[in-house]
């Protein structure tokens, strides 16, 4: 029988996989959506949750059918290919420019955060979060890291509990914002739209 230490310690550990699609890019954006459009961009939430767990779910199967990861099931589908090495740098290419548009996001949704609290420069406050992440980094113990984002997804997740609990929001707004897709009049709506798919999927 599993103990409970060790079943905590398996949420602690893949709980980073919730701080990945949690972050800071997406607590800001769907917070900014929140303020300035209430419901009405809920669909657009939807979506990309529908749209993430397909896609997880088909880079699973493929790891699962072929015993391999989703990188080496892609390589071997074009080896004796002509367009091989076009396909393997066009893999690269997303994987790294995503990857740099993801961390700008979560750097940049810190120091939106940071500068509700603090009234410091800009720079200085996405200069410490740069060096702090390093230092994260470079921890050697994968279970520190776990333990940290576990942490901070737990205080999260009592945040989000107790701010819906207090603002007791109407079940026809959430379903109608869920089910009705729009995009409201109004400066950056679509780029929030944008955005909430983005930082999701």
């Amino acid at each position: 029988m599993v103990s409970v230490k060790s079943r905590i310690r398996n949420v602690l550990f893949w709980s980073i996989i919730s701080a990945a699609f949690i972050g800071p890019g997406t607590v800001t954006t769907a917070t900014k959506a929140g303020a300035y459009f209430q419901f009405d961009l809920l669909w657009a939430l939807a979506f990309s949750i529908i749209a993430c767990i397909l896609l997880q779910e088909a880079s699973a199967r493929i790891t699962i059918h072929s015993g391999m990861n989703l990188a080496k099931a892609i390589a071997k589908q074009f080896e004796n290919r002509p367009t091989k090495n076009f396909v393997l740098l066009l893999v690269m290419g997303a994987i790294v420019l995503g990857s740099a548009a993801y961390e700008t996001g979560n750097i940049l949704g810190s120091m939106a955060g940071l500068k509700l609290i603090f009234d410091i420069p800009q720079y200085i406050i996405v200069t410490a979060i740069g060096i702090l992440a390093l230092l994260a980094l470079s921890l050697k113990s994968v279970q520190t890291i776990a333990k940290m984002m576990g942490g901070i997804v737990f205080l999260m997740g009592i945040a989000f509990i107790t701010t819906a609990i207090l603002l007791k929001p109407s079940l026809s707004l959430i379903l109608n914002g869920i089910f009705i897709p729009t995009i409201p009049e109004g400066a950056g709506a679509g780029l929030l739209v944008l955005g909430i798919i983005g930082t999701t999927v």
